[in-house]
């Protein structure tokens, strides 16, 4: 099938240290649109979880049990508008024959380095996205720097709470204690997450 992707408005706001662009096969972005509510109830689920966290216990991580992402790395970029032109030049064969995508572009942790990340409801789906992501993206960009993986949950805060594990259950207990209070303080302090609105191609803070 030939690639045709709509990208939603940069999204920068204050207060988040990241920018990153939405895509989607879609032009109504209603993939996209129902995964913001997905990461919402998502956070609601681990900070509800966190304030009542108890050492020892687990914490319910609510829907980030069946969250799953396929990222690849691209050096060299130093803005998601680049990695916006680049996949725009390289759309047709990106992620051939899959229907219903939806991602986003950015979150460069690394200077002169983005990323593109494709939302996977399973681990099957999130390991053929990386593997068709990275022979893409071996096709058309010569940097052997390129990094490809998978992720489950919100990267960050389930990160430093669970550390790298293979599958996420329902109820997880952290492996690290000391860092409930920091999650807490670092990612969901204010009670907000940024909310993708399909109208207008952007995200917006809401409440949690």
């Amino acid at each position: 099938m030939v690639r045709k992707l709509y990208f939603g408005q940069p999204w920068d706001e204050p207060g988040y240290p990241d920018s990153w662009i939405s895509f989607e096969d879609n032009p109504e972005f209603s993939l996209t649109g129902a995964k913001s509510k997905f990461c919402q109830a998502c956070l609601q689920a681990l900070k509800k979880g966190l304030l009542s966290y108890e050492p020892g216990r687990g914490i319910d991580v609510g829907p980030g049990a069946d969250c799953w992402k396929a990222v690849v790395a691209i050096e060299g970029m130093k803005s998601p508008e680049e990695a916006r032109h680049f996949l725009e030049q390289h759309q047709d064969d990106f992620l051939p024959g899959e229907a219903g995508i939806h991602g986003k572009l950015g979150g460069g942790e690394t200077p002169g380095q983005q990323q593109i990340l494709m939302h996977a409801d399973n681990i099957v789906k999130a390991v053929m996205y990386k593997e068709s992501m990275k022979r893409w993206l071996m096709s058309h960009h010569p940097n052997p720097l390129n990094s490809y993986s998978t992720e489950q949950g919100c990267k960050h805060p389930f990160l430093e709470l669970f550390g790298p594990v293979a599958s996420r259950k329902q109820m997880m207990v952290p492996t690290s204690p000391q860092a409930v209070r920091a999650v807490l303080d670092l990612y969901l302090q204010d009670s907000t997450i940024a909310s993708f609105d399909p109208v207008l191609g952007r995200r917006w803070k809401t409440p949690l």
